[in-house]
């Protein structure tokens, strides 16, 4: 037969894919059904088609043209036609013969007779476009019954098109609560029961749960249910993967009593919801007082609940995916943060270098200063600049930090109960007398019911708090409210600090730990969420904030439970008086750092041997044996550690300083297994370097003694 004309602008490979997309299970129809493209050809048949006698066992690909009598060729083209074009729109069902084809464009399907088969086609359409045409197989009905055959076939029409739109709102959706609803308050409809109930398998894959129930009454007793697989009427059903149908329930040896409910006559009509021949729940229907279910009642179920299947599950994917991306998105900003840490901690690292040379002429020549000028007006001024200096090495201190590696801190067993109630405490000036200088009025609230300690440093973290908190006030200019709690979860210990204040856009959100990035103008630098940052990743801990303009922010810290064993406590560092002067050899490869290094030793009593290289400082010591060295790390060619470890090889009774502005991020034991005894950081002071020199020279006596 020749192809429909004009009619194949939607490809057969849409319908395909669509069929495939809904995974729709042609054997689960109690009738028989098929997937026509709209040249008319087979691409899907259920095994209980029916087939002309000479047709092969499979009917994909071949055409339906051949079945239908050749007095209906022109009409039956004219409806794959319209189909095409979405010509064809709702309406009544055709008064008169069955056997003639509804007028393209009057219904939404028509009815074709072929000797002994009697089928109905529906219009197949996808998202705003049509798709293809379905066609349904009805039992075999009396041909000489007129009237009875078309009412029975308008019924089923009827049926059909009420299960087709039920499941296409089903399917409308990708969200699962709207999808539950959606399955119980349309099966209800479509099959007309007062009340039904959906059950879903736990994770354990045997309890099923009620998840939406549509009840009269006893909603709580239906809602408590437990049921194992092959438990009452629903775990039968659950356990078989079949539709059934049980009219007086009550007296069926295999029913359950839902407890607390009264016992009354009820019929039951359960249909499995499977994929891929795995069931994962069951729709149960009630009829009440003796209203008993057919056979209909069970076929319309079992197509619908086969509809339903494909949505939830395709819910279930969907919310397994956007979790997914959740996750990925959240691990993407984790990796985004560290990565522009670490930018950041890479350009600290020049910084650092530079900037504390710079520094330690500054206050190294100001001390010295300083112990020449006894008074006046000079000292004050000499002072200011020391205070400075101090402050600027505070602030590089503070850049490194973004590096989140550290070594001269040790960890401790932290209460955070204790620490959130000390920084409380701490910041109560600025939430409670501060705002109420403004009229406004600030709360802190508490709720620190975790018992279990963290590893790490309690000043650091009193620090983070602080900085939380200290933010939480600035969000609120009209006062409000501050939540801080801890609370233990799993293995981890979760610390919130929330406030109701003005909130964040997603884009100040996903910037907020972002160094040098501040709302705050003139008041802030950007830095105080970095630095807490880089702290909390040092302690192995994970923090997120949740916020949206005009509903405040809750930023969460999850640490990893576990205390450490307490340290045994270490002793002040002795400063002794230098029993004698010692010989020193300085090297440094930044001239002004070198001198004022070289000043300052023989300031306090001792002589002084200078290098500019790492080179020459290893051939100076092997010559001279000085008592000391102080070296510089970061130089060309010859570092400071190859200058300790020739050192200790040419000299084993040279005792080596170690003169960084990354003292905090080397690791003393390894530091002293390549030959360094000190680490001094950069920039020093006066009393560091005495200190030092102090220590080496009584080392060096206690030699001598021994």
């Amino acid at each position: 037969m020749e192809a429909v004309p004009d009619a194949t602008r939607p490809t057969s490979e849409d319908l395909t894919q669509a069929i495939r997309q809904q995974g729709i299970t042609l054997e689960a129809s109690p009738y028989p059904i098929a997937y026509l493209d709209f040249q008319g050809r087979f691409l899907y048949a259920s095994s209980d088609f029916p087939r002309p006698a000479e047709a092969r066992p499979r009917l994909e690909g071949r055409a339906i043209w051949d079945w239908i009598p050749v007095d209906q060729h022109e009409a039956a083209r004219s409806f794959f036609t319209a189909c095409a074009d979405g010509s064809v729109v709702g309406g009544a069902v055709p008064e008169g013969p069955v056997s003639r084809v509804a007028e393209p464009g009057s219904l939404p399907l028509a009815c074709i007779i072929h000797p002994g088969v009697h089928l109905l086609l529906y219009p197949l359409r996808g998202p705003g476009r049509p798709l293809g045409v379905l066609a349904v197989a009805l039992p075999e009905t009396a041909r000489g019954d007129s009237e009875n055959l078309e009412r029975r076939e308008g019924h089923y029409r009827r049926r059909l098109t009420a299960v087709l739109e039920a499941s296409r709102e089903v399917l409308s959706s990708l969200d699962r609560d709207v999808i539950l609803q959606n399955v119980v308050q349309r099966v209800r409809n479509l099959v007309a029961v007062p009340e039904a109930v959906l059950f879903l398998f736990a994770e354990d894959g045997e309890t099923l749960l009620p998840v939406v129930a549509h009840v009269d009454s006893f909603y709580e007793e239906v809602m408590a249910l437990r049921l194992k697989k092959g438990d009452g009427i629903v775990g039968w059903v659950a356990k078989t993967g079949r539709s059934e149908i049980v009219n007086h329930a009550e007296h069926d040896p295999r029913s359950l009593q839902v407890p607390g409910t009264p016992v009354e006559p009820t019929s039951l009509l359960c249909a499995p919801l499977l994929m891929k021949d795995r069931v994962f729940g069951v729709l149960a229907l009630t009829r009440l007082g003796g209203d008993d279910f057919e056979r209909e009642d069970l076929e319309l179920a079992t197509i619908f609940a086969g509809h339903c299947s494909v949505a939830i599950e395709n819910a279930r994917l969907y919310a397994e995916l956007r979790q997914t991306v959740t996750e990925l998105r959240t691990t993407q900003d984790q990796l985004v943060q560290s990565a522009k840490l670490s930018a950041l901690g890479e350009m600290a690292g020049g910084v650092a270098h530079d900037f504390n040379n710079i520094l330690s002429a500054i206050l190294g020549r100001t001390q010295l200063l300083l112990r020449e000028v006894k008074g006046g007006s000079t000292r004050e001024a000499l002072s200011v600049i020391e205070r400075t200096a101090l402050d600027g090495a505070h602030t590089v201190k503070r850049i490194q930090e973004f590096t989140r590696v550290r070594h001269d801190e040790s960890s401790e067993s932290v209460c955070l109960n204790q620490v959130m109630l000390e920084v409380v405490d701490v910041t109560r000036p600025s939430w409670q007398s501060g705002v109420k200088v403004r009229g406004e009025h600030i709360r802190v609230e508490t709720d620190l019911t975790s018992k279990r300690p963290v590893s790490g440093s309690a000043a650091e973290l009193r620090e983070v708090f602080t900085n939380l908190i200290l933010n939480a006030v600035d969000a609120m200019p009209k006062g409000g409210v501050i939540r801080v709690s801890t609370v233990d979860e799993g293995d981890q210990v979760v610390a919130r600090v929330a406030d109701n204040g003005i909130g964040m856009d997603e884009e100040t959100r996903t910037r907020a730990f972002d160094p040098f990035f501040t709302t705050k103008r003139e008041k802030g630098n950007g830095l105080g969420l970095s630095v807490a940052y880089g702290i909390l990743r040092r302690h192995r801990a994970d923090i997120g904030v949740h916020s949206a303009p005009g509903e405040g922010a809750t930023f969460v810290i999850r640490f990893p439970a576990g205390a450490v064993a307490p340290a045994a406590p270490t002793p002040p560092p002795e400063i002794l008086e230098s029993p004698r002067a010692l010989r020193v050899l300085c090297v440094d490869d930044e001239e002004a750092v070198l001198d004022v290094l070289c000043d300052l030793v023989e300031a306090l009593g001792h002589r002084v041997d200078r290098a500019r290289t790492g080179a020459e400082a290893i051939e100076m010591a092997c010559r001279t044996a000085p008592e000391i060295v102080f070296t510089d790390l970061g130089m060309p060619e010859v570092s400071g550690w190859d200058v300790a470890e020739g050192v200790k090889k040419g000299s084993p009774e040279t005792l080596v300083a170690l003169v960084t502005g990354w003292g905090a991020q080397l690791e003393r034991e390894s530091a002293r297994q390549r030959g360094v005894d000190w680490i001094l950081p950069k920039p020093f002071t006066l009393e560091e370097i005495g200190r030092v020199l102090s220590q080496a020279a009584g080392l060096h006596e206690g030699k001598s003694a021994a």
